[in-house]
C-alpha cells in the first residue's frame, strides 16, 4: 500500500511539474513573435530563429537590422531590385547572440547579406511588385553562398511587407548554440522578414 502511495505522489508531482496541462515544457508552442519595425527607416530585415533554451523551453528570438538599402538596377534584360544589408547591425536584444550571429553572416569575409532579383521588364516589374501583393525570383546570398529564392510580400500601408521561411541547412549556415546544446540549442528552421518602403521600388 506504500508503495503504490508513494508512487501516485511522484505522478501528481510531475503533473504540477509540468504545470498540469498533460504537455512538458518542451513541448509547448512559443508564440509568433511581434517584429519591431522601425517606422523611421525605408529598408529594415529581421531573422527569426527556433530555439530551444535549458532543454525545456521554446523560443523565437529575433533580430532586427533597419540599416540596409534598396536599389533598381536598369540592365539590358530588364529591371533588378537588389536589397542589401550589412552584417553588423541585427539587434536581437543580446549582445553576444549579435556577435554570434554576425561572425556566421560575415564568414568568408562577407560584409553583407543581399538578394537580387532576375530581370523583369517593365510591365512584368508592375505586375509583380506593384500591386497589393506580389513574388519576385532571385538569389539571396549569406556569407558568400547563393541561394535562390522567391520571395512574396504583401503592401501594407507604405510598406512591401514579407517574410521567407527557409533553414540553416537550406542556406548551408551553421546554427549557432551554447554549451554544445545543453544550455541553448538554435533548431534548423530559420524565417527571414523583410520590410520596404514601396516608393522604393515604384518604375514609372
Amino acid at each position: 500500500m506504500g508503495k503504490h502511495k508513494s508512487i501516485m505522489q511522484g505522478m501528481v508531482f510531475l503533473i504540477l511539474l509540468c504545470g498540469g496541462s498533460g504537455l512538458t515544457w518542451a513541448e509547448e508552442e512559443a508564440e509568433a513573435p511581434v517584429i519591431p519595425w522601425d517606422d523611421t527607416s525605408p529598408v529594415c530585415v529581421a531573422w527569426e530563429a527556433d530555439k530551444l533554451f535549458m532543454l525545456v523551453s521554446n523560443e523565437n528570438p529575433v533580430g532586427i537590422n533597419c540599416s540596409g538599402v534598396f536599389l533598381l538596377e536598369k540592365t539590358d534584360e530588364g529591371t533588378v531590385g537588389v536589397l542589401d544589408v550589412p552584417v553588423l547591425g541585427f539587434d536581437s536584444g543580446e549582445k553576444s547572440r549579435d556577435e554570434e550571429v554576425a561572425e556566421i553572416l560575415g564568414a568568408d569575409g562577407a560584409k553583407s547579406i543581399s538578394f537580387k532579383t532576375k530581370p523583369y521588364t517593365r510591365s512584368d516589374w508592375r505586375i509583380n511588385v506593384m500591386d497589393a501583393k506580389g513574388r519576385v525570383d532571385g538569389v539571396l546570398t549569406i556569407a558568400g553562398k547563393e541561394t535562390p529564392v522567391t520571395l512574396s510580400f504583401v503592401a501594407e500601408g507604405d510598406y512591401l511587407l514579407g517574410r521567407l521561411e527557409t533553414s540553416f541547412t537550406a542556406l548551408r549556415l551553421e546554427p549557432p548554440s551554447v554549451g554544445w546544446g545543453s544550455i541553448a540549442l538554435v533548431r534548423d528552421p530559420l524565417v527571414l522578414h523583410f520590410r520596404v518602403k514601396k516608393t522604393l521600388t515604384q518604375i514609372f
